[in-house]
């Protein structure tokens, strides 16, 4: 996991922390950024952690008891929180989106095993395998990256009209003259 931009703090405080003083985290000083909304410093290190579990804003306010508006609020009113949870969920969408990619274009992986040589002794070995690509991850990449080429479409037929032909119709009044 890529460790947050330097200007992000991730505080590591527990719920018992004082609201009154000032924690240090990681070599900064914080202010208590405890308020009337119910907020309080420790929930930006949780919205990380739920955010990387892939929390929809809602599951997220849900976790914390409180209403949607007041993730908003709450995203509106402390930078740090906000700053987390947006890096929380990017994180959470680019490990997703690289799994999906190596899932569509397959690769080499080593695994090991133990074999028995001709004296009875047990050794590891790597093993490098291939592994195929999946079509439906790749499809899936495909239509999120490149909608206007790959979304699959629906055909409307009219069977009410007769069917259009490319071909011109003979017409009896005329001779075709070759």
């Amino acid at each position: 996991m890529a460790k947050p931009e330097p200007d992000i703090v991730i505080p590591d405080y527990s719920r018992a922390a004082s609201a009154k003083n000032k924690q240090a985290v990681n070599g900064h000083i914080l202010p208590d950024d405890g308020d009337s909304t119910g907020y309080e410093p420790h929930m930006a290190s949780q919205v990380f952690k739920l955010a990387l579990l892939g929390m929809t804003d809602t599951q997220i306010a849900n976790f914390f008891e409180v209403t949607d508006a007041k993730i908003v609020t709450w995203r509106e009113a402390h930078p740090n929180f906000r700053k987390l949870m947006d890096v929380g969920k990017q994180q959470a969408d680019s490990d997703v989106a690289y799994s999906l990619y190596q899932s569509a274009v397959g690769g080499n992986i080593t695994r090991q095993q133990v074999v028995i040589d001709d004296a009875g002794d047990h050794h590891v070995v790597d093993i490098q395998e291939q592994v195929p690509g999946d079509p439906q991850a790749a499809m899936d990449w495909l239509t999120n990256r490149q909608p206007a080429k790959w979304q699959k479409r629906s055909m409307v037929y009219n069977f009410e009209q007769p069917p259009y032909s490319p071909l011109p119709r003979n017409d009896p009044g005329k001779q075709n003259k070759a």
